[in-house]
């Protein structure tokens, strides 16, 4: 059992008078404080994979508590420089967090990797409380 939470993206509604270059500017200007993620499954447990670019294994905490692991990012970039004539400067600071529950799990053996700008998580299912097999039919 799996879920992903939270990811609060503006869903845009095309209409007569919104065309795609609205959308385009909509979802470039919309800080949703998210990474994109691929959660895939197997007999043996869960494989986690994250598009975390420019990230350094030393801005990645991932923790697992209650059902729930959590990757979150923080990264600060800070450069003064006298060079560059600002018109409008937002890379500062980077913070970000997803969710992702996960039931049945061994936390412990959890394992990550982080390998080109994706962080590969590697989540085992408790064998022993998956409760699911295989009814022959007489």
């Amino acid at each position: 059992m799996f879920s992903l939470y939270p990811y609060t993206r503006k869903v845009v509604r095309r209409n007569n008078n919104h065309n795609v270059l609205n959308e385009l500017f909509d979802d470039f200007f919309t800080d949703n404080k998210s990474f994109k993620v691929d959660l895939s499954e197997n007999e043996k447990g869960y494989l986690i994979e994250a598009l975390l670019p420019g990230f350094k294994k030393d801005d990645i905490k991932i923790d697992y508590k209650e059902g729930k692991l959590a990757i979150t990012v923080e990264k600060e970039l800070v450069e003064e420089t006298d060079e560059i004539n600002y018109l409008h400067k937002e890379i500062e600071f980077q913070n970000m967090k997803r969710v992702i529950y996960l039931k049945d799990i061994v936390a412990k053996d959890i394992k990550a990797k982080l390998e080109e700008g994706i962080l590969k998580v590697v989540v085992p299912k408790d064998e022993a409380k998956i409760n699911a097999y295989k009814v022959e039919i007489e």
